[in-house]
């Protein structure tokens, strides 16, 4: 057993290591993620859904799992992660709702904020239009990105088609 002096350097010890922002600053390769950063955080929801370990801390489990399964001679399989694209598109949500949040506080009606800003159709899940909609195209002066059975002015000037 380890003595009250010895607990209380190691107690030091520890201390001394939080301070370091070598040791503090957030490994996890997933830079994406929301909680990047926020290890605190994350913990905190990996913890709470209980569904798996936070994605910088699974080496170092690995590594201990794959020394004991073979000891009994068992074979491990990786789990494959979330595509990048669910990131990327978590981000863009963001800004549709950031953009719908800026729009109503400027009086604009998140319609007109998406033409205005090329960001997509009036209608939420309207396709893109095609050669089919005739001049109904992105860029097309004073029109919105409009099906062709709907053809409504833009009040405002479109920027163009969005990269």
């Amino acid at each position: 057993m380890i003595s009250r002096e010895d607990y209380y350097e190691h107690v030091l010890e520890n201390r001394r290591l939080v301070a370091l922002p070598a040791i503090t600053r957030c490994a996890c390769p997933n830079t994406l993620c929301d909680w990047h950063g926020r290890c605190k955080e994350c913990v905190a929801l990996h913890r709470d859904n209980g569904n798996h370990v936070p994605f910088c801390l699974q080496p170092i489990l690995r590594d201990k799992i794959l020394s004991l399964l073979e000891t009994v001679e068992m074979t491990a399989e990786n789990k494959p992660g979330r595509p990048l694209e669910y990131r990327r598109y978590v981000k863009a949500r963001d800004r549709e709702a950031a953009a719908a949040a800026a729009a109503s506080a400027t009086g604009q009606t998140p319609q007109e904020e998406d033409c205005c800003q090329g960001a997509r159709s009036h209608a939420p899940d309207a396709p893109e239009p095609g050669p089919a909609q005739g001049a109904r195209l992105w860029g097309d002066p004073g029109l919105c990105a409009q099906p062709a059975a709907v053809s409504i002015p833009c009040p405002h000037p479109c920027r163009g088609r969005p990269a």
